[in-house]
């Protein structure tokens, strides 16, 4: 319970939508309705990532975390750098870093460890550059880092369930 406060407290102003009811959330029987639900009201409070500064450290690293599990599951390494969800990259690390999940770290640090100086610039249209003059070489070791992390088994509410 007390991570869901964490997650629906301390909102620095009111986006126009009631919270979701988090007794609601934990009386649910569908754990993904339940996250769906959360990742979009935090997305929609900070502006889907524009506006990072209304959310807390703990908001931040939900969104980072669902963010990169959101964006390679559309369309895997390749498609999460080419659009704004590689724009938190190196967030995206240390926040995995913080709640433990040191094997999807590790996928992520490698499919990062594929740009020039292990460095995803945060500006799209330079990663897109980037992106355009590396894809030949990286598109078949993204695929391989992708199916890595499509083999990740996510454990059960109450523990780090993205390790």
């Amino acid at each position: 319970m007390n991570l869901f406060k964490k997650l629906f407290s301390r909102f620095k102003k009111s986006i126009g939508k009631s919270k979701p009811d988090i007794q609601k959330l934990f009386a649910s029987d569908n754990i993904n309705d339940s996250i769906i639900e959360i990742d979009h009201y935090i997305s929609e409070f900070c502006s889907y990532g524009d506006e990072m500064e209304n959310l807390n450290d703990i908001q931040k690293q939900f969104y980072y975390n669902h963010n990169l599990e959101r964006g390679v599951n559309n369309g895997g390494f390749s498609l999460y750098f080419s659009n704004s969800s590689g724009d938190f990259a190196q967030q995206k690390l240390e926040s995995l870093i913080a709640i433990g999940a040191n094997t999807t770290e590790d996928i992520l640090q490698k499919a990062i460890d594929q740009f020039p100086n292990h460095i995803v610039l945060a500006d799209l249209n330079q990663r897109l550059e980037t992106i355009a003059q590396i894809v030949k070489k990286v598109d078949p070791i993204w695929e391989k880092i992708d199916n890595d992390f499509y083999g990740i088994r996510f454990k059960t509410c109450g523990e780090n369930n993205l390790k």
